[in-house]
């Protein structure tokens, strides 16, 4: 597909994530390096925003006996965070500018 402009590819592509159910995320840009061209944005990288593999965590058991062992308190349970689950999610769409388009 061909946009005038990145904003208009970024439109496109916001308007896709919100009928596929998820949302989009710009997780690299590319600039100039030319003085001529003043550092301009060159090629944009969107993403989903659940794109990227979860760490592996410890169980609360694991991490439960070792707090007994190394403190001798009581097991305190921890406080549940807003942390985004990452799904390992493949959609991509890279803007990239060639001839003015």
């Amino acid at each position: 597909m061909e946009f005038k402009t990145r904003h208009d590819a970024h439109n496109f592509f916001n308007f896709y994530a919100f009928l596929a159910g998820f949302e989009v995320v710009i997780t690299h840009t590319t600039r100039t390096t030319s003085k001529k061209r003043n550092n301009e944005i060159v090629k944009v990288t969107m993403r989903c925003n659940s794109q990227g593999k979860e760490k592996a965590r410890k169980s609360l058991e694991q991490e439960a006996t070792e707090i007994d062992k190394d403190i001798g308190k009581q097991l305190v349970r921890r406080r549940k965070t807003n942390v985004q689950q990452k799904l390992d999610c493949p959609c991509v769409m890279m803007v990239k500018e060639g001839g003015g388009i």
